[in-house]
């Protein structure tokens, strides 16, 4: 899709916009005044969010407490920030602290402890009682079909 096709006004493309708090104002008011003057389309929803803090206190480099993306990337587990991020995320637009005791406690207490083992607890359970082996056989087709097309949200 070629950038006249995403931002021309009658295009049924939808346009999310994720802003931090601090530029609502901006982005709310003068952003949308000069799409609808150079008629763009404008967004069909703004998401905002609140700012990342570090231990409690807001990112700054002069506090020494400034973390890269990057710098994330080498020293933490991705699955296991974007899981602590998306446990911390609301509608509202709080901000996020990281603390790194809270994240210990969220990820091995609620996705290790909670979520992770049960796999584990299953093959156990098979491996104790079922001399480490499954079925071939399905005794309920209605019973397989129905966990199989149930659609869950977590």
């Amino acid at each position: 899709m070629n950038f006249n096709e995403f931002w021309i006004n009658n295009s049924n493309t939808k346009i999310y916009q994720f802003i931090g708090k601090d530029i609502i104002y901006f982005h709310g008011l003068f952003w949308l005044s000069i799409l609808k003057v150079s008629k763009f389309k404008l967004p069909n929803k703004f998401i905002v969010h609140g700012h990342l803090l570090i231990n409690g206190k807001k990112m700054s480099k002069s506090c020494n407490n400034f973390i890269t993306a990057n710098d994330l990337y080498k020293k933490i587990e991705t699955d296991y920030l974007r899981f602590f991020f998306a446990y911390k995320l609301s509608s509202k637009i709080n901000d996020i602290n990281l603390d790194f005791n809270e994240f210990c406690i969220i990820i091995n207490n609620l996705l290790i402890d909670r979520i992770i083992n049960i796999p584990n607890r299953i093959n156990n359970f098979i491996y104790t009682f079922f001399n480490n082996t499954t079925s071939n056989i399905i005794d309920n087709n209605n019973l397989y079909n129905y966990f199989i097309n149930k659609n869950i949200k977590i």
